[in-house]
């Protein structure tokens, strides 16, 4: 992102981390999901959202840049 910020996906640890430029320690901002892709919207809006691929599930979630708001199901997923 704008502040140097790297995203790590780590599909068999089933997480993505997030390092703050300079820090020593990265820290697990989503968990739990068999992630194959994300991608960050643009700086240019308000508020920036985290797109995170789950390739067991067959759906994409967006998040909040920093990992919370739940994961709102964007499109796909297994269904009932």
């Amino acid at each position: 992102d704008q502040e140097g910020t790297l995203f790590i996906t780590e599909y068999t640890n089933k997480r993505v981390s997030r390092w703050k430029k300079g820090a020593r320690n990265g820290e697990i901002i989503v968990s739990n999901m068999y992630v194959n892709g994300i991608a960050l919207s643009s700086s240019q809006e308000k508020d920036q959202y985290l797109f995170v691929g789950d390739w067991y599930e067959a759906r994409v979630l967006k998040f909040n840049k920093n990992g919370t708001g739940g994961g709102q199901l964007v499109i796909g997923g297994k269904g009932p």
